[in-house]
């Protein structure tokens, strides 16, 4: 790959970009299609630089429900991710009643949409 480019995947269960920021560092940024487990909607999400960056970056992970304009943050989790390294972690929102509700998971770097996961509907209204 050439620096600035970007390949996006979708899977059944989310979605990964693979950028080219440079030549010798890539990132690779994945968010997990919502689901409701024991009364919460949940998202997984998914961050790795390779061992040619020069430094690490701060990465938020956020599960959003849709408004009536655009859409509002339910959980915003902040991981840093160093060179050669990954991080995992899961953002979480309590159902408070059980209409029907959309939502989606997402990571980011600043403004910068690095990954976006796939509009759900869950019975799970906050």
């Amino acid at each position: 790959m050439k620096p600035g480019e970007t390949v996006l995947v979708n899977y059944a269960d989310g979605v990964v970009t693979h950028t080219a920021i440079t030549a010798s560092c890539t990132s690779t940024s994945s968010a997990q299609t919502p689901y409701k487990e024991s009364g919460y909607a949940w998202s997984y999400h998914d961050h790795h630089l390779s061992a040619g960056c020069a430094g690490g970056t701060s990465v938020n992970g956020l599960l959003e429900t849709k408004a009536t304009i655009g859409w509002t943050a339910r959980d915003f989790e902040t991981v840093t991710v160093d060179p050669n390294s990954s991080m995992y972690w899961a953002t979480d929102a309590k159902c408070k009643g059980s209409s029907n509700t959309s939502w989606h998971g997402l990571n980011s770097i600043g403004s910068s949409v690095t990954a976006q996961s796939a509009t759900k509907t869950l019975a799970c209204s906050v």
